[in-house]
Order: structure tokens, then sequence, then C-alpha cells
């Protein structure tokens, strides 16, 4: 949704954009305004995954139709713990494995 908006949910579309564009411009102001480029920013984006919002049956039929399948949460917490503890700046984007 950061990258293309989805008909039926501009507005999820529109702040996932905003999301991804304050992240880059927060990793620019660290890097070159503050002269800190020693703090690392990461942007995260998963693909479907299993959540409370994924359960509702609209998704859920929307989603089997589609061919999509969810990814775990904890998949999506190991990716982001391992990015931190990697002293790592950057996008993480994921998808079903």
């Amino acid at each position: 949704a950061s990258f293309v908006a989805l008909a039926g949910a501009v507005d999820y579309s529109a702040t996932k954009a905003a999301l991804l564009a304050f992240h880059e411009g927060l990793t620019q102001e660290l890097k070159h305004r503050y002269k800190c480029p020693q703090i690392k920013t990461t942007i995260v984006h998963p693909g479907w995954t299993k959540s409370a919002l994924t359960s509702h049956e609209a998704i859920k039929s929307g989603l089997k139709q589609a061919g999509s399948t969810l990814m775990e949460p904890e998949h999506v917490a190991d990716v982001m713990v391992k990015q931190i503890l990697d002293a790592k700046s950057g996008q993480i984007i994921l998808g079903p494995a």
C-alpha cells in the first residue's frame, strides 16, 4: 500500500505512502542536517500478515480469491529484530515465504 494506491482503501494507502516519505525525510535529516549518520532508521513493508484485520471475513475472502497467503506475525517480528540487532538502516519489504 506504500507504493500503490488501492481502490477502496485510498486513505489507508495514503497513510502508508506518507509514512514512507516521513522515513526517507527523517533519514536524510539525521544524516545531513544533524550529522548523525550513526542513528539508524528502518521502515518495514510487510505483506499480508495474520492479524485482527485479516481475520475479517471480507478480507479473508478477498485474499483467498486472489490466492494470497498470510505471513506469521512472528516472522515479521524476527526480521525486524534482526535489522535492529545488525544496526542497519533501510527498507524491509516482506512477502509470503
